[in-house]
């Protein structure tokens, strides 16, 4: 058997507006998924996943549930790149780490995924590999080329500042140490109720809303400049307070000028509206939505360490499930 496993995600600011261009800041989670590849003698490769169930086969072809085909463009991702190119069947099953939509659960899996792929195929993957490799399971999630942010957050498993830059386009990735002021921590909201929108979905949505008609890369520079102009000095101030003596009550203003700007994009839902409403009553410092948005979508909740209680207590009885949450350490690797 092999387990591999890779962290989750949380965007601290920039998410949307980093897909034309705007510096993100992102953060790698303590959470982790991870997938376990057990050889069969089938000619086929069998998905197990908490989202559906699929199969791919000796041709290559996928069948199963839509939510999981990023898989498969994972597999044969890393299937191309193997010297003898002899198929292996295995049924790999996947167990979620129990954090919401907006964590990077689609990169988290096909990072993890990823590193058995390679361990299974005899492959020397460097961090360039596993973020290609994760790139093209996201396009797929992403139903279009995504920004990268969340396969460089997960891939390199330190905070990073990332942008997207255009003509010829790149991903520009820098970690960096980034640390929470002192006495203040994060929490991540569930908003789930019972449906979820797709990132895909909240893309489109947030395009819509600014009148975008072309991709990013056929914009001008003046045009994608345009759009993040206002969130650019909120970018400059949450990366000037993230130090041990920064200031937590500006931080958390910053954070929620951020989510204003989504909500006013159209990405924000009454769920995520009325568990940011709970947080900002028990005296959350902030509270932005974090990810892409959408029914379902995760809230991130900054605050005192002392209120977090307070805090998680009444978001319970709001009927929103929350957590703590760390920054991670480590990115994707082997288990065992």
């Amino acid at each position: 058997m092999i387990r591999a496993s890779a962290p989750n995600k949380l965007i601290l600011c920039g998410e949307h507006y980093v897909v034309y261009g705007a510096p993100a800041i992102s953060i790698p989670t303590d959470s982790r998924n991870t997938v376990e590849l057990e050889e069969t003698n089938s000619d086929e490769i069998v998905l197990e996943t908490n989202f559906g169930n699929g199969s791919i086969s000796k041709d290559g072809e996928f069948s199963g549930q839509k939510v999981i085909e990023c898989l498969h463009a994972v597999h044969k991702y890393v299937f191309s790149k193997s010297k003898n190119k002899k198929f292996t069947g295995f049924k790999a099953k996947f167990h979620h780490s129990g954090a919401p939509k907006g964590m990077g659960n689609s990169a988290s899996a096909a990072a993890a995924f990823s590193v058995a792929l390679c361990k299974l195929y005899g492959i020397k993957a460097d961090k360039k590999f596993l973020f290609d490799a994760t790139q093209a399971g996201e396009e797929i999630s992403h139903g279009g080329l995504p920004s990268g942010i969340d396969a460089a957050t997960v891939v390199e498993g330190r905070p990073q500042i990332f942008e997207k830059k255009f003509n010829p386009t790149k991903c520009v990735m820098k970690s960096v140490n980034l640390v929470l002021p002192h006495g203040t921590c994060f929490l991540v909201v569930d908003t789930f109720k019972n449906a979820r929108d797709t990132t895909a979905d909240q893309i489109q949505k947030f395009a819509v809303a600014n009148k975008i008609e072309k991709p990013p890369d056929k914009l001008t520079s003046a045009i994608r400049n345009a759009l993040f102009v206002e969130y650019e000095h909120i970018y400059k101030g949450v990366l000037a307070e993230l130090k041990p003596n920064g200031n937590g009550a500006r931080l958390g203003d910053l954070l929620n000028k951020n989510h204003e700007l989504l909500r006013a994009a159209g990405v924000s839902t009454y769920e995520i509206e009325d568990a940011r409403n709970i947080a900002i009553c028990k005296n959350a410092y902030g509270a932005k939505l974090t990810g892409a948005g959408g029914r379902g979508g995760a809230l991130l909740v900054y605050c005192k360490i002392r209120a977090a209680k307070s805090i998680v207590k009444g978001l319970s009885l709001g009927g929103f499930r929350s957590f703590e949450t760390r920054i991670g350490t480590e990115g994707p690797k082997l288990e065992i």
